[in-house]
């Protein structure tokens, strides 16, 4: 019986693509290059690495890094505050240096530059550092090799299907290599200051509940810190003044990651089996240079001097959950500078809210009058208000006390807002910081509603709803803020957006992705000497009559006026295949079309066919 022949086993793609490719040789000078596909080949343009087109860079982790994440986990999460007779009072947070803390242990307190007594203060210096070896060994510290490897077994590209198990094809594997950090294990000494030992108690309290978690940026990275005791409380009287202290020290697992051994691999690499290297890594920022006010004695103390090489770039807060109340500071020193303040809102329905005055003194409203409150002694106030019905308009630019509103620190959830007109109008010394997003979704009326008012730059825009409004001429008009994200707000209902955003210095927002669909824009940007309308071909015109000075003294560039006219008028090359309203009177400032280009066609359309009156700079 004759034998059966084998089946023939059919070539793998990477046998057939060897087989079809010879070795390049270099016409001019003879030299063989090899096989590309050859791992032997030492040019294989696989095994070259390179950053381009990454949005990521290797990182560092050093001392630095962990001391900032201290700092902004107590700046950040922690918070400590006290009542100092009513008045809450946010504690500085300071970095020890070698001189100060010397001080500080000498006299047992410290003075700010004015030579006064600082409290309350808590203070913090790096103590001693230690190897950790429990967790991992290293055999050569200086060795950029020593790393660990793993393959990860699923992806997109390293997929187990029927096709490549009966085509014979070898599945692409992806391996990674991580650099073996130093685990050390770090203590910090704290020294806490107060005047009472009922304030030093309520800073130690949250201090211990913060023990035994992560501290840091989440956007950066996060350690494993630990509080065991606190020292008793130490009375000393300096001066008059009263101190009460209290120490203790914080043990913090960290590793170390440093430059040195970034020299031949960087912290986080990812091969392919074939031919294809990515690398990531996380991307590092820094403390930005804030200020730390007393409120007490209104010293100011600048985070740069306390971390001279960490004030660098600015972090944009993560907002805080948001609470029932509607939050906001007085300094009563202000205005008539009388102690005592009114809350003046606009009523209508059934009148419900509660005042917290901030100086433990609370108020009941129930009817349609502006209660107003007498402070036993004048200062800074935290008035928190929590609204259940009757308020459709804050309305502070009515209040007698308006000028000694100095922050708008929480919006609230309350949704019984119709209104916000001239609502901080004319409130020279505030600034909106809010911590939470405005529930305005039944309010229409914004006109004049931030006019004039600053902004904390940490404020996220783009997260906020105006999904309600039909109005909002003038409504940031002269902030001198840069309102980022603005543009992504959400505007679906804006009718009236005349003069919203004109007189702003520091504003040049990318409208690209806007809803902002108005009628009229009239002056929308005008003496907005910084803005060069990127995005704006997004607005949607197809129901605007109305853009006379829309971009008047305004950075309006050439490219994007080119691109608004293409996009709004929906150009195919020959004709319109997008509606325009007729007879619009439109300024565009000195920004020119392309002459001979589509620009120009479309400009000619609008002008001709369309009835339009267009201001600019002419034809290049």
């Amino acid at each position: 019986m004759a034998q059966r022949g084998k089946k023939p086993i059919p070539k793998t793609q990477r046998e057939i693509s060897i087989s079809q490719q010879e070795p390049y040789v270099n016409p001019d000078t003879g030299e063989t290059r090899g096989n590309p596909n050859d791992s032997a080949n030492l040019n294989n343009r696989g095994k070259q690495t390179s950053f381009r087109n990454d949005d990521v860079k290797p990182f560092e982790l050093g001392f630095k890094e962990i001391d900032e994440s201290i700092f902004y986990y107590m700046e950040n999460v922690i918070k400590p505050k006290i009542d100092q007779n009513g008045v809450i009072q946010k504690v500085p947070i300071i970095y020890g240096s070698p001189e100060r803390w010397k001080q500080i242990q000498k006299d047992g307190y410290y003075r700010d530059k004015k030579g006064k007594i600082m409290m309350p203060l808590i203070t913090f210096k790096r103590a001693n550092i230690e190897k950790n070896r429990t967790l991992t060994n290293k055999l050569d510290a200086n060795n950029p090799n020593n790393l660990h490897v793993f393959e990860k077994k699923y992806s997109q590209k390293n997929t187990y299907d029927n096709f490549n198990i009966l085509n014979n094809r070898i599945p692409k594997k992806q391996f990674y290599a991580v650099v073996v950090p130093d685990y050390v294990t770090i203590t910090y000494d704290f020294i806490i200051s107060t005047y009472y030992v009922e304030q030093l108690n309520k800073l130690i309290e949250s201090m211990s509940y913060a023990s035994d978690s992560y501290w840091g940026n989440p956007e950066r990275f996060k350690f494993k810190a630990m509080i065991d005791s606190f020292a008793t409380p130490i009375e000393l009287n300096q001066g008059g003044e009263r101190i009460v202290k209290s120490t203790f020290q914080l043990k913090l697992h960290g590793y170390l990651v440093p430059n040195t051994i970034q020299k031949q691999l960087n912290s986080i690499k990812k091969y392919s089996n074939k031919n294809s290297i990515i690398f990531t890594t996380e991307v590092v920022n820094t403390l930005d240079d804030t200020q730390i006010r007393d409120t007490q004695d209104r010293t100011e103390i600048n985070v740069s001097d306390e971390f001279p090489s960490y004030a660098q770039t600015q972090i944009t807060p993560t907002p805080s959950p948001t609470v029932d109340e509607l939050v906001f500071t007085i300094d009563t020193s202000l205005g008539d500078g009388l102690a005592e303040f009114t809350f003046s809102p606009d009523y209508a329905g059934v009148v419900n809210y509660t005042i917290n005055w901030g100086d433990s003194q609370t108020s009941t409203i129930t009817t349609s009058t502006d209660p107003t409150h007498t402070y036993s002694t004048g200062g800074v106030y935290i008035i928190k208000i929590n609204i259940t019905s009757g308020i459709i308009n804050y309305s502070f630019i009515d209040s007698p006390d308006k000028l000694k509103v100095t922050e708008l620190n929480n919006w609230g959830t309350y949704s019984g807002l119709t209104s916000m007109n001239a609502c901080f109008y004319t409130l020279t010394n505030i600034v909106l910081k809010p911590t939470d997003y405005p529930n305005f979704s039944n309010c229409t009326d914004f006109v004049n509603a931030f006019r004039q008012v600053a902004w904390d730059s940490g404020t996220v825009f783009s997260n906020y709803s105006f999904s309600s409004a039909t109005t909002m001429d003038l409504s940031f008009n002269s902030s001198p803020s840069s309102l980022n994200g603005i543009a992504q707000a959400n505007f679906n209902s804006v009718v009236v957006a005349s003069r919203m955003f004109n007189s702003n210095p520091n504003f040049n927002e990318d409208f690209t992705g806007t809803n902002l669909a108005p009628t009229t824009m009239s002056q929308i940007f005008r003496l907005s000497t910084n803005f060069e309308g990127d995005g704006i071909k997004d607005i949607d015109i197809s129901n605007t009559t109305n853009m006379f000075y829309a971009f008047l003294n305004t950075s309006l560039t050439n490219q994007n006026y080119q691109d608004a006219l293409i996009h709004w008028t929906g150009w195919n090359g020959t004709t319109a295949t997008k509606t325009v309203q007729s007879n619009v009177v439109a300024h565009f400032n000195t920004a020119k079309y392309e002459s001979g280009g589509e620009s120009e066609e479309v400009r000619n359309y609008l002008t001709s066919t369309k009835g339009w009156t267009i201001t600019d700079g002419g034809g290049i």
